[in-house]
């Protein structure tokens, strides 16, 4: 499936109607005639219109259906959808739900009772720091095809400003280890490992299932600690700061998140179960 992305900063709808009026000019000559021209020329009768009637109702004839539901259907890094939900039916007769967000996935199925979440972005944010590319975080709406095959969309696109710092988690998170100073690796207690990328999700697998590192989210597991590493490249004193959130309430265990500067330190705990968001800022 193509995504044919419209970045629009502003609409302007203008409906131009165009009345053409048309003039028949007739005239009979002959040697002995004149011709005969007026400036009053008749106007045209003006058409009835024919009466249109129109009934319609609507009934609802079912019960209300649970199609999704954030708390547990969501994909790891987002899936909430933040506009208007816009469906398509595909060329293979498929149905297609969009899921707009800063990460945008969807929902497929042969029909609408059996549409799933596709964990895989549809259009991932491009994060570029230059706001005059308005490329950064980009939410996909008003989608529409003509094909099946190609659809096209309008993108909402917001920079955030106070994201532009010289290196960023989500910003520069790439499928390369030790891009802009980042690795992404898992712990099991005793040793750090890399992990591998996934071309076809976009993120990072660890030993175990479940264990990984995507744009803007990690994934642990049991034994298997999501690890995202950066490395200074730079003598200087450093400031790093950011939020972090507990997106999933479906487990039984509690999540900590801890910052390592030569010694662990765990400076908030969030429990899995309650999501809760908390900030850290160190020197």
């Amino acid at each position: 499936m193509k995504v044919t992305k419209l970045l629009l900063s502003s609409i302007w709808l203008l409906i131009i109607c165009a009345v053409l009026v048309g003039c028949n000019i007739s005239s009979s000559t002959s040697s002995s005639q004149a011709i005969a021209l007026t400036d009053s020329p008749t106007s045209p009768p003006t058409p009835s219109p024919t009466p249109l009637t129109i009934t319609s109702s609507v009934e609802i004839i079912g019960e209300e259906e649970m199609v999704y539901d954030m708390s547990k259907d969501h994909c790891p890094g987002g899936g909430a959808p933040d506009l208007p939900i816009r469906g398509f039916r595909n060329a293979e007769g498929q149905v297609q739900f969009n899921l707009s967000g800063p990460t945008n996935f969807r929902m497929i199925g042969k029909d609408i009772d059996s549409v799933q979440i596709d964990c895989n972005p549809t259009i991932p944010s491009d994060l570029d720091p230059d706001p005059a590319q308005f490329n950064f975080v980009e939410w996909m709406g008003s989608v529409y095809t003509l094909d099946g095959k190609t659809v096209y969309a309008l993108i909402h696109n917001e920079y955030h400003g106070e994201e532009g710092s010289d290196w960023h988690a989500v910003r520069d998170f790439s499928s390369t280890q030790g891009e802009h100073n980042w690795y992404y690796q898992s712990w099991n207690g005793s040793t750090y490992r890399d992990m591998v990328y996934n071309a076809n999700n976009d993120r990072w697998l660890g030993p175990k299932h479940w264990c990984e590192i995507g744009l803007g989210w990690f994934s642990p597991n049991q034994g298997c600690d999501a690890t995202r590493t950066w490395v200074s490249p730079v003598s200087a004193t450093v400031t790093i700061s950011g939020t972090v959130s507990d997106i999933y309430n479906g487990g039984n265990n509690n999540t900590n998140l801890g910052l390592c500067k030569l010694n662990p330190i765990t400076f908030e705990l969030v429990s899995v179960g309650t999501p809760k968001t908390c900030s850290f800022n160190l020197s």
